[in-house]
C-alpha cells in the first residue's frame, strides 16, 4: 500500500478504484497516509469520494 501513497492524488484514485473492483485493498490507508504527509485535505476527500461511487 505504501507505493500507492507515493503517487499522491493519483494513488488515492487508483486505490479507490481497485478497492471497488477486484482487489481487497484498503483505500482508507492510502488516504490516511497522504493526509498525514500533508497533502491538500479538500482535494483528497473530493477525489476519494468520487472514485468510490
Amino acid at each position: 500500500m505504501e507505493w500507492l501513497s507515493e503517487y499522491g492524488f493519483g494513488g488515492v484514485a487508483l486505490s479507490a478504484f481497485l478497492t471497488a473492483t477486484i482487489l481487497p485493498l484498503s483505500s482508507e490507508l492510502v488516504l490516511s497516509a497522504l493526509l498525514i504527509s500533508g497533502e491538500n485535505t479538500t482535494n483528497l476527500i473530493i477525489i476519494a469520494t468520487f472514485e468510490m461511487h
